[in-house]
């Protein structure tokens, strides 16, 4: 339009990029001052997740839709990374990824949970620069060792023969 080319003002390079800096400065200031989430991430950073010895522990790691990246689990505890997208890098085979693609969940699975499993878990994309969030295990509960079951076996059977010598 004839009329558009009139009224519309020219900007230098520099003025155009100040700008688009400016508003990206300012829209991370307002996610921030409204605790938004401008990550990839729709866990919220420092879950907790509570599992009892011997169950099954899943720490989530729901991730919006992001164009490229790797999903990598690491244990903060000795920095020993975990997994990497479905790979498992650990001898351990308790470990692994939970992936429901629909969702976009990334779950560390650890089954047979151990007392020594407690502690952070980093859930990391591999952008540029790496995003990541902190998810806590908490164990619980104690083991139940096969000679308390024994135990248990034996006191229920000392009352069957209890029961049956009042009876008689």
């Amino acid at each position: 339009n004839a009329e558009d080319v009139i009224f519309r003002h020219r900007r230098s390079y520099d003025q155009r990029h100040k700008t688009k800096d400016a508003m990206m400065n300012n829209a991370v200031k307002v996610a921030t001052l409204n605790n938004d989430k401008p990550g990839v991430f729709a866990t919220e950073n420092c879950t907790v997740v509570v599992a009892q010895v011997g169950g099954t522990a899943v720490l989530p790691c729901v991730v919006r839709k992001f164009s490229n990246g790797v999903v990598s689990w690491i244990r903060k505890r000795d920095y020993h990374l975990l997994t990497v997208g479905l790979a498992t890098y650990n001898t351990d085979d308790r470990f692994m990824v939970e992936h429901v693609r629909h969702l976009q969940n990334w779950g560390l699975l650890i089954k047979k949970v151990h007392p020594s499993d407690a502690g952070l878990y980093e859930c990391q994309i591999s952008t540029h620069p790496p995003t990541s969030i902190l998810v806590e295990l908490r164990v619980t509960g104690k083991q139940i060792l096969k000679r308390e079951v024994n135990g248990v076996r034996k006191l229920k059977r000392a009352r069957e023969l209890l029961s049956i010598f009042l009876s008689l």
